[in-house]
């Protein structure tokens, strides 16, 4: 597990700059093809299941992201189970890249006036049946807004999975307890001091019965508790995680995110 942080550009290649260190910096992580196509490479995940995840960075502000069940290093061509390709944001100056064995996590944050995290997904779920391959991309189905994927599920944003049971590849999913269309929907009551802390739980979205598992390492709260500030950490059950916030949004619509200190 590690976190790389710094400055870089919203230049083309600038986000693959970022990704060769920070993906690196944990074993279970490989550059698998370094020519799949121009400033695009694809990066080799070896985690409960091994998967890959083709990076396209040719263009300014945003790189697309795609995850593939394999990919051909020769032919540089993905396939199998799948997911479509979603942008992450890459028009703010500061970076931080969460990468544990299973995904990592691509946070930018605007400088000046209000704090924007914009925060996207990439990797495996903590899977309800280990058995079943469940790779998960959360970003903007379009040219990234200023609504963060993981803040902001049906805003300008896809979570997509790469196979559902059935062998479906890029059905959509959707976080419990977060979307009001939810049987699960949790509610934080501040006012009787009741709070829910758990990895947030992850469902297919034409299914909203069926848990399928858990975000590793994020812990999306609907609500912003005034006593969490931006950058803080936050010690639960012996485990650290840092608090961003998405302050682009009223307190009553905008949400908090604990990602673990890997």
């Amino acid at each position: 597990m590690a976190i790389t942080k710094g400055r870089c550009t919203n230049a083309a290649g600038s986000a693959i700059a970022v990704l060769d260190v920070a993906l690196l910096a944990n074993t279970n992580w490989s550059i698998y093809d370094a020519s799949a196509g121009t400033n695009a490479k694809t990066y080799c995940c070896s985690g409960v299941v091994t998967f890959y995840v083709w990076v396209s960075d040719n263009q300014a502000d945003y790189f697309n992201v795609r995850i593939f069940q394999t990919w051909d290093s020769g032919t540089h061509v993905g396939s199998g189970w799948n997911t479509e390709s979603l942008s992450f944001a890459k028009h703010q100056p500061v970076y931080t890249v969460h990468v544990s064995d299973l995904r990592f996590i691509w946070i930018t944050t605007s400088i000046g006036g209000y704090v924007t995290n914009w925060v996207a997904y990439c990797g495996e779920i903590k899977r309800l049946i280990e058995t079943n391959p469940y790779c998960l991309v959360v970003g903007a189905n379009s040219y990234p807004t200023n609504y963060s994927p993981l803040h902001n599920e049906g805003y300008y944003v896809s979570w997509k999975l790469g196979r559902s049971d059935a062998g479906t590849a890029n059905c959509g999913a959707a976080p419990v307890g977060q979307r009001a269309a939810s049987p699960y929907r949790v509610w934080e009551d501040y006012n009787k001091d009741r709070r829910f802390f758990g990895e947030t739980r992850v469902y297919y979205l034409d299914s909203a019965y069926y848990y399928i598992g858990s975000l590793d390492g994020v812990i999306i709260m609907f609500a912003c508790p005034v006593e969490y500030t931006n950058g803080n950490t936050i010690v639960i059950n012996g485990i650290e995680y840092i608090v961003y916030k998405d302050e682009t949004n009223s307190i009553d619509s905008a949400r908090t995110l604990l990602v673990r200190n890997d």
